[in-house]
């Protein structure tokens, strides 16, 4: 008996632990149940947040299409400076500020020639954001346009507008989207025809055009500029050719600018070696040519104590700077090479090219510099460019150089062989007046 009663305790407490634990489950299923309510609150009200985000993100993209509409499409901050600014009388524009020697040349020349305070001459460049502003110190610059308002702005703050020398007619990127914002051949078009709309002056001083002019707009475009000028002209016959056939209109040619520059008075340096300078344009299809150039030459005075001294005309990014110093790397020769220093003005240079045995030169300005000196000066034709034939056939014809100029480069190698033999010296003077009497007008 005494087991069995202790057996029915035994039961009777397992019951009481079964109902207990019944009762435990019973109140864990129910906070489950309230947990997983509150966690399907939890959700939905994440779903509204996200959907709420949504909403905000939508209208923060359309305010900021809105503030971008109303200022990077409508007002150009840089620009604000001149508004209101009375003395804003001269605007000079060409491919300044990418460091283009050649163009900082004529900048600096048709600059200083004007007539004008220069507190009221304004200069436009064109984006460089490597650009060392001591270039510009004493210039009150400004960049290119960037909207399409910038255009009829920069017409109404300005009496007068210049485009001061240059390749600037060019049709090329006409019709691209954008282009009015850094092809400077748009943006002739465009600020020409604004500022002749407004009634100011335009002045367009010895430029060069393509090879040709495709765009039927663009010439329309080109012909009321033209039509609507104080003054126009080219610096070549080439294109004076090209435009008057485009246009129908008659226009005169001058001297490139970089030609109005008195030569400086230097003495030649005594040198043991003959010394070999090299402007080249400086890109990577034109590094191979220029290898197979440097060792032909190196060829030609094989024997000889040559010097080359490499050149840089183009500073954006170290463009030439770099590029020599691949082309260093690429010729094992015995020969003394050095790149020097980009030069800052025509002084400069002059005493480069003039203190050299053997000029080539692929780039324009230094040919021109070269055969200003008297010296020896090869070019090569390049093809990669709509208005290099125009601007470098006729600077040689003006120099009575034609046969300094070549398509190939096999030809031209062979050809300094025998040319630097018997080179007779040509120190040329031309007649600049035409150009200095345009100058003297400007802003008067």
């Amino acid at each position: 008996m005494l087991k069995i009663s202790m057996i029915i305790k035994k039961i009777s407490w397992i019951n009481k632990i079964i109902n207990l634990t019944y009762q435990m489950c019973g109140n864990i299923e129910k906070k489950v149940c309230f947990l997983e309510e509150k966690v399907s609150l939890l959700e939905e009200e994440n779903r509204n947040l996200q959907n709420e985000m949504l909403k905000l993100e939508k209208k923060s993209m359309e305010a900021n299409k809105m503030i971008s509409f109303g200022f990077s499409n409508y007002f150009n901050y840089e620009y604000g400076f001149l508004t209101g600014n009375s003395k804003t009388k001269v605007l000079l524009v060409g491919f300044y500020g990418a460091r283009n020697l050649g163009d900082e040349l004529m900048l600096n020349k048709i600059y200083n020639d004007l007539k004008v305070d220069k507190d009221k001459v304004w200069v436009m460049l064109c984006d460089n954001e490597k650009l060392d502003l001591f270039h510009y110190e004493n210039m009150n610059i400004i960049h290119y346009p960037k909207t399409r308002f910038d255009y009829i702005f920069l017409a109404n703050q300005f009496e007068c507008l210049v485009f001061g020398g240059g390749a600037i007619i060019d049709d090329t990127l006409y019709d691209r989207e954008g282009s009015y914002t850094f092809d400077l051949g748009k943006i002739f078009i465009e600020l020409a025809n604004c500022f002749i709309n407004k009634g100011k002056k335009v002045y367009s001083i010895a430029l060069s055009s393509n090879k040709k002019l495709v765009s039927k707009l663009y010439s329309e475009r080109l012909t009321k500029i033209i039509q609507g000028s104080c003054y126009f002209s080219v610096r070549d016959s080439y294109s004076q050719k090209v435009i008057e056939d485009a246009t129908g209109e008659q226009v005169c040619c001058i001297n490139d600018i970089v030609l109005t520059y008195d030569k400086p008075k230097i003495v030649k340096e005594k040198r043991e070696k003959t010394v070999i300078s090299i402007v080249w344009i400086c890109n990577n299809e034109l590094l191979r040519k220029c290898i197979d150039m440097i060792e032909g030459l190196i060829d030609i005075y094989q024997g000889e104590k040559i010097k080359i001294k490499l050149i840089p005309f183009y500073d954006y990014q170290d463009t030439d700077y770099c590029f020599y110093l691949k082309l260093k790397d690429k010729i094992n020769r015995d020969v003394e090479m050095n790149i020097v220093e980009m030069p800052k003005d025509f002084e400069s240079v002059w005493n480069e090219l003039y203190n050299s045995d053997v000029i080539v030169s692929m780039r324009y300005h230094g040919a021109l510099i070269g055969l200003m000196t008297g010296n020896p000066t090869f070019s090569l034709l390049f093809d990669g460019c709509e208005h290099y034939y125009n601007k470098m056939n006729d600077i040689y014809e003006k120099f009575n150089q034609k046969r300094h100029l070549f398509t190939n480069l096999e030809e031209m190698i062979n050809y300094i062989e025998k040319a630097t033999v018997m080179f007779q010296p040509q120190r040329m003077e031309y007649n600049n007046s035409d150009y200095y009497k345009i100058v003297e007008k400007i802003g008067v």
